[in-house]
This record gives C-alpha cells, structure tokens and sequence, in this order.
C-alpha cells in the first residue's frame, strides 16, 4: 500500500509555448489573452498493489489506486485553426481543472501445461473534472491483451528456447467524455478496435555466441483503426500490418584485459 504527495510547477512549454510541435501548433497559457495564469499542480495518490507468485501454474497482480489532481493541466484543441506559412494547423491550448482519476490494472499468467502458457493483462480507468462534475476529457479508454504462447521443452541442435505466440489487443471506445464535448473536441472518439499479433523466435548458438532471433508481426490483419489519444487521429488511421525481424547479439568483454 503507498500514499504520496507531489507538486509541480507549469513547465516551460505549457506557459510560453508557440509554435508548430509534432504536427500540431501549441499555444502556452501565458500568450492566451485574458487567460487565467496557471497554478502549481497538486497530486495526492493512493493504492494498493495485491500480488499472487507462490503459484506453480496461476500467477497475478491486481493495483487500485486513486489519483486526486488539484489544478491538473491539461490541453484541449480549439475550434479554429492557425495558419502559418507552413499550412493550416490544429492549435492546441493548456486548460486546468481539479481531477479525480480512479482505476484498476490487472496482469495474470496461467501455465497450462508445460510448453503453453496463458496471459492476460488489462487496465481501466475513470477520470472525472471535479470542478464541472463530469467526465474528463481525453482519458484513455479500457484495454484488454491477451497472449498464448508455446516453448518447446527441449533444445534441437544449435537451437535453444525456440517459442511461438499469439495475442490479441483490443481498445474499446471511449464512451466517458463531457457532456459538451461536441464543443470541447473536433472529431467524436473513434470506434473501438481488437488487433492481432504474434511472434516466434529462438536462441542460435554461434560458437559460443548466443544470438536471440525474433520475427514479429503487429496487426497481422492490416486493420483500419484510430486511437483516441492520438492527435494524428484528425488526420489519419494509425500504422497497418507491422513485421520486424531481431537479432540480438551480446557483446562481452573479457573479465581481465591482458
């Protein structure tokens, strides 16, 4: 269990920014006429982690926690945008409030059998603007991911640790936001979505080289879908079907240099 206080001061960049950043044109607190200065930020957190690892075949942990944010900043973009010589741009501007954020996250492994092993991990939160007593706005929305993974149990040749999984990792949409949000955001939060992935990879012994290799593969399916936190997502879906090969390969230098 563990309680803390912190307090921040507004940064740099949320006071005195102005300018295109990522895409998007920021715009500072402090150039905003007529806006009322931002105040230190004042966090009182709580929670509490309950863990299971004495288990052979179930294993897990559950955190709780709550986060009281008083004058918690944050940005929301503004109906009109800015032109620049370099185009048109979203502008974005810092806003405070006082927050509530509660939630839970929940990871847990099952080992079905010796070679498959089961996981799950998943996460859900609640924030809510105190000061207008409705939902905060651009919070992430719940999210679940789930792996099946097989290792052989037995070494072949110069391979060692060969494994192969799969997983999906589903978002939902996020239905908690203000209940004026059509003037707080410009586009709706996108639909929810579920991706697939899944990875193999083994051990290679190169003489006395250990060299990991992996090939991975995310949204195998090649979905269309936007994430809410995003800010691209005004523009455009996030990246579609995704495959990396790794090699990984330890370099150790001798104990004693002669």
């Amino acid at each position: 269990m563990n309680a803390g206080l912190t307090r921040r001061a507004p940064a740099a960049n949320e006071r005195f920014s102005e300018g295109v950043h990522n895409g998007m044109y920021e715009l500072g607190n402090d150039l905003v006429p007529g806006a009322v200065p931002l105040s230190p930020e004042t966090a009182l957190n709580t929670g509490l982690t309950m863990n299971w690892h004495a288990n052979p075949r179930f294993n897990g942990e559950v955190t709780v926690y709550q986060n009281r944010i008083l004058d918690f900043i944050y940005q929301v973009p503004l109906a009109e945008p800015v032109q620049t010589v370099r185009g048109s741009h979203i502008s974005w501007q810092y806003l405070q409030t006082d927050a509530t954020f509660r939630g839970v996250d929940v990871s847990s492994s099952y080992q079905l059998t010796p070679e498959w092993l089961l996981s799950a991990k998943g996460s859900v939160v609640r924030t809510r603007d105190t000061r207008a007593d409705e939902w905060q706005i651009l919070m992430p929305a719940d999210r679940l991911e789930t792996t099946l993974r097989y290792t052989w149990s037995r070494d072949q040749g110069r391979l060692a640790g060969r494994y192969a999984q799969a997983g999906v990792y589903a978002v939902a949409r996020q239905t908690r936001v203000p209940d004026n949000y059509e003037a707080r955001d410009l586009l709706a939060p996108p639909a929810g979505y579920a991706l697939l992935n899944a990875e193999i990879g083994t051990t290679i012994r190169w003489g006395q080289l250990p060299l990991e290799v992996s090939l991975a593969g995310s949204n195998l399916l090649n979905q269309r879908y936007r994430d809410y936190l995003n800010r691209y997502r005004y523009f455009t879906d996030e990246m579609g079907r995704n495959v990396s090969l790794r090699v990984h390969i330890p370099l150790e230098l001798p104990h004693k240099l002669h």
